[in-house]
């Protein structure tokens, strides 16, 4: 790769050799110190690729073999830029246009908008544009954190990110799920456990926590209440003692409680896998049959009547002729195809059987986790004995995590 670039910097020449002792050149180049390659032999000539200053110095040996030399192209950088020199319109062409392509990207022209709902495309536009955005400004004038700050100061826009991907500007927002005001009056949104779990963190965003952290709560327990009791006519509540709340006349408030809460959950399972297991693969080998089923009757049309493997996997297909006026004809088209199983024996040794069967076991728990859970802890349990003797490793798994239970539920209150 090194070799190939330096020719093209310092220049090569592609060569056609001919003449009687065209052999014996070619042998001595390929002994000599010249670098000769892609040596191709033609009808009546060779044709190779040598390097341009070494062109000139194999006259004499050319000489004294008996042959011509020609130089059928040249390639590389020197011959390049002995062209332009030529052409100097082009290269001063050449020079413009990458300098116009290299101002013309440092502009933004367009602006695509992606994850709109509700809002129209054209809001955006005005929102950025009130930040002292315009189509066709520079790039490093461009401050993208005033911009999100301006769109996420829309109460209707919840997020917002914006990149810059050459002239273009990508703006990902977003929007908000607004409660209607008949649904706040009328509806609680509680936040519950979706599994048991040992309370490790809470972050409430909205509503009153019921539960602590180092708590242990059982799946549909409420942790964080959608409701709170408060009294309207005293202006700092918490001085209140509770003779003097129960006193007073309190109101509820009711609201969509909203929040984070994280849990170790613990999760357990079972695997297990052979130290010789059979099973059976499909091959390349298949076969179509089909026939005409008519009421009770089956006629073969094409293909086998019957199964031409010994072992075979076999796919069915039934297809009934259309209605006409709501008349059924009992006539079915049956496709059979039968595919070539093979039996295969794969052995295992202990080690690796063990692993296979962690392996299963933890795939069985991790299609119960959330995305977003951490696993903070892994063991496993050998629970077979003998294992050479039954041919088989059984695991069991206790697989702990660290994930968020937190559940929004609906409740109505009358």
């Amino acid at each position: 790769m090194i070799f190939r670039l330096l020719c093209l910097i310092r220049g090569y020449v592609i060569v056609q050799i001919s003449g009687y002792g065209k052999e014996k050149l070619i042998n001595f180049l390929m002994r000599s110190d010249f670098r000769v390659w892609n040596v191709k032999h033609k009808k009546d000539h060779f044709e190779a690729k040598l390097k341009m200053k070494d062109f000139k110095q194999i006259r004499p040996y050319v000489r004294r073999a008996d042959c011509k030399v020609r130089i059928k192209s040249k390639h590389g950088l020197p011959y390049w830029l002995r062209k332009l020199k030529v052409r100097k319109s082009l290269l001063v062409g050449v020079v413009v246009a990458v300098m116009m392509l290299y101002l013309l990207s440092s502009f933004i022209w367009s602006v695509e908008i992606h994850g709109l709902s509700e809002l129209s495309e054209e809001k955006i536009v005005n929102l950025l544009k009130d930040s002292g955005f315009e189509y066709g400004m520079l790039k490093h004038t461009v401050d993208i954190e005033e911009l999100e700050k301006k769109i996420e100061s829309h109460r209707k826009i919840a997020w917002a990110d914006i990149e810059l991907q050459g002239t273009k500007l990508d703006v990902e927002i977003v929007e908000k799920v607004l409660v209607e005001e008949k649904d706040r009056t009328d509806k609680v949104v509680d936040v519950v456990a979706k599994k048991t779990g040992l309370i490790e963190e809470i972050i409430v965003l909205k509503g009153k926590p019921v539960v602590k952290e180092g708590e242990l709560v059982q799946a549909g327990e409420r942790l964080i209440s959608g409701t709170r009791k408060y009294y309207p006519q005293v202006p700092q509540q918490e001085e209140l003692s509770t003779e003097e709340k129960e006193e007073l006349e309190p109101k509820i408030e009711k609201m969509a409680a909203d929040g984070i809460v994280k849990a170790k959950v613990w999760y357990r399972s079972y695997a297990e896998a052979k130290l010789v297991d059979y099973y059976q693969q499909e091959t390349a080998e298949v076969l179509d049959s089909i026939s005409v089923r008519y009421n009770n009757s089956e006629f073969n049309v094409y293909g086998p009547d019957k199964p031409p493997f010994a072992q075979f996997k076999i796919e069915i297909a039934v297809k009934s002729l259309p209605s006409w006026r709501n008349i059924d004809f009992p006539i079915e088209l049956i496709r059979r195809r039968y595919i070539k199983v093979k039996d295969f024996k794969e052995r295992l040794s202990l080690a690796e059987a063990k692993e296979l069967a962690k392996k299963r076991a933890l795939e069985k728990v991790l299609d119960r986790v959330s995305e977003d859970a951490e696993i903070i802890n892994k063991k496993f349990e050998i629970i077979s004995e003998n294992q050479k003797v039954n041919n088989i490793v059984r695991i069991k798994a206790l697989i702990t995590t660290k994930e968020d239970i937190a559940l929004q539920k609906v409740k109505t209150v009358q």
